[in-house]
């Protein structure tokens, strides 16, 4: 996979009992002073992914080597957020890979560069490696101000009207247990000093300027630079929203990072390295649960389309009857990256390998690592080549590791891929479909991202509730603003049940006259059925998918849930992309019951 002339080299790290995964931005003449990039962890790790990709690639545009990393049970790493010691994992993470690339490529001298939780843990673990340049960009200052931040995140977020264990925080989608909390409650970054020769502090003109970790730093022996750059708030955005920060990584592959060529050839070796193997768990509610179920062991493959490209992680059970099981090819949810939003998608892939199913993560082209040469479309999460893409993955997957049957899963836009691929292709290896939580069953270009006729049923639902209450009455006749919301959220639903009730009738003199490409949900199903194709919907309780479903279909999804043609199950507390402990656990759970009964 190339872009110019960078290289981008996957490879697996072996860390005791687990595995990191990592990437090499090769430069046509690499040198010997590379880069090592620490992400963030939790939701900024899942929205930052995207801009750190081009910030290596920015790197490596300049001539310097530069490694990607993902520590102990974050992204695809081997570990789960239960799991105990976990900043100190963290720390050994980074530690490991400095280790593992000075050893395999010759490596002479190391810069580390961190994001938020990475800079900071990047300025600790320089006390312990020796390395030439740290640069932090908006470290977290203060692990009591960021838990206070992963709290406001709780309890205004995704998870605000759901329930939550009281003992862990889950801000952002991911789970900080007691124990991680008060690891991170120590952390002061004005009472560690690095130990690098140039230190250099980025902050953003968007939160306030650390003038006491300036002032400190700026004390010490080292060589000292700070500067505020613009973009960190773009790129932090929600995946589908995230800008790339271009003036700051310009800014920041602006300095010298200075180094002796090296053989390119070195770092084939890396290439020895993308497959591992190591003993899986299963996600569970505390660490001793996810120990209590036992580990099994697993082979993980990074796999690099020769014919298109398309990066993937297929993942196999070992011990276990595979071969006579069918694939699950897992497909993006909106712009998320293979690991799927919270990490679900590598909490999904694990349960199923326990049950003996490989399990295949792809990324479409322009999301995650699978690099669309044409950066104008990346990131689109209904991009119209999506269906080529699982084509393309499918045949790989028949070609190269023998698979014959394939089920298709998906969340949100993964969900409309998979209903579309059954619907479009005729493909003799696809026997079912997974789709959950869909937001549409036809998308358009030009349809909005951040609000679909979905949201419009959300907003109803939630209107319908707060009729039965006095207080919400009154909150509503004390803001004008909420009005004119609640107007146009009232006339948009009245609109779709409308279209809905009069869509037959127009759909059938539409195909009188001769029209093609007719959305009718109610006709597509029964064309996906007669394909003989298992379908089962899956919707969290909170929702709107379901209601888009009956409005486009409501008799004829009775009537094919009557023929046990299709199944329809409702994941309870739990929303859009299960972002709570509480939801994500029903939902492992019900997928367990699903792939146990074949």
């Amino acid at each position: 996979m190339k872009n110019a002339e960078i290289e981008r080299i996957p490879f697996y790290i072996e860390m005791g009992k687990d595995v990191l995964l990592a990437w090499c931005h090769l430069p046509e003449h690499p040198t010997d002073h590379a880069v090592v990039i620490c992400p963030p962890v939790g939701h900024e790790f899942v929205n930052s992914y995207r801009g750190l990709r081009h910030l290596a690639d920015g790197f490596a545009e300049k001539g310097v080597t530069t490694f990607r990393m993902e520590y102990q049970g974050v992204g695809d790493s081997s570990g789960l957020d239960t799991d105990p010691d976990r900043l100190q994992k963290w720390l050994d993470s980074i530690e490991q890979v400095v280790k593992f690339i000075k050893e395999k490529c010759n490596i002479q001298k190391i810069s580390l560069l961190g994001l938020r939780m990475g800079a900071t843990l990047a300025s600790m673990i320089s006390n312990k490696i020796e390395i030439e340049n740290l640069m932090c960009w908006v470290p977290v200052v203060e692990g009591r101000r960021y838990i206070r931040e992963m709290l406001a995140l709780q309890k205004t977020g995704e998870n605000a009207d759901l329930d939550v264990d009281s003992t862990t925080l889950e801000g952002g989608g991911f789970l900080i247990t007691r124990e991680t909390m008060n690891e991170l409650l120590s952390i002061s970054l004005a009472k560690i000093i690095p130990n690098a020769k140039h230190v250099f502090l980025f902050n953003t003109d968007d939160l306030p300027i650390p003038n006491q970790l300036i002032e400190t730093w700026s004390n010490q022996n080292f060589q000292f630079e700070h500067k505020t750059l613009s973009g960190y708030a773009e790129m932090m955005a929600t995946p589908h929203n995230s800008k790339v920060p271009h003036y700051a990584i310009e800014e920041i592959t602006s300095i010298k990072i200075e180094g002796n060529t090296l053989d390119i050839n070195i770092f084939n070796e890396l290439k020895n390295y993308q497959q591992t193997r190591f003993d899986c768990y299963t996600y569970g509610s505390t660490a001793k649960e996810s120990t209590d179920a036992g580990g099994f062991p697993i082979t993980e493959i990074l796999c690099q389309n020769p014919n298109a490209p398309l990066f993937g992680i297929f993942s196999l059970p070992l011990l276990r009857d595979a071969e006579s099981k069918p694939t699950v090819l897992l497909l993006n949810a909106g712009s998320v990256h293979r690991m799927g939003p919270n990490r679900n998608y590598v909490y999904i892939t694990r349960e199923l390998l326990s049950l003996g199913y490989k399990v295949f993560r792809l990324d479409f082209l322009g999301l995650g690592d699978s690099i669309n040469p044409n950066l104008d479309k990346e990131n689109d999460p209904y991009m119209p080549e999506a269906l080529d893409n699982i084509q393309c993955t499918i045949d790989y997957l028949k070609m190269n590791h023998n698979t014959n049957e394939i089920i298709l899963i998906g969340v949100c836009s993964g969900a409309y891929s998979a209903f579309q691929f059954a619907l479009q292709r005729e493909h003799e290896s696809v026997h079912e479909i997974l789709p959950i939580n869909p937001l549409t069953f036809y998308w358009k270009e030009g349809m909005s991202l951040d609000y679909s006729p979905a949201d419009y049923y959300f907003d109803w639902n939630s209107y319908q509730e707060s009729m039965r209450r006095k207080d919400r009455w009154m909150k509503l006749l004390k803001d004008p603003k909420r009005w004119g919301v609640t107007a146009k959220t009232t006339i948009n639903v009245l609109y779709i049940k409308l279209a809905a009730f009069l869509k037959p009738f127009v759909n059938q003199v539409k195909r009188i006259l001769g029209a093609k490409n007719i959305e009718d949900l109610a006709w597509d199903l029964n064309v996906i059925v007669r394909k003989k194709m298992k379908v089962k919907f899956i919707f969290a309780d909170t929702d709107p998918g379901y209601q888009l479903l009956k409005e486009g279909a409501g008799k004829t999804v009775n009537k094919l849930l009557n023929q046990k043609k299709i199944r329809i199950e409702f994941i309870p507390k739990s929303n859009h992309n299960f972002s709570s402990h509480l939801g994500r656990t029903q939902l492992l759970k019900r997928l367990k019951e699903h792939f146990s009964d074949k």
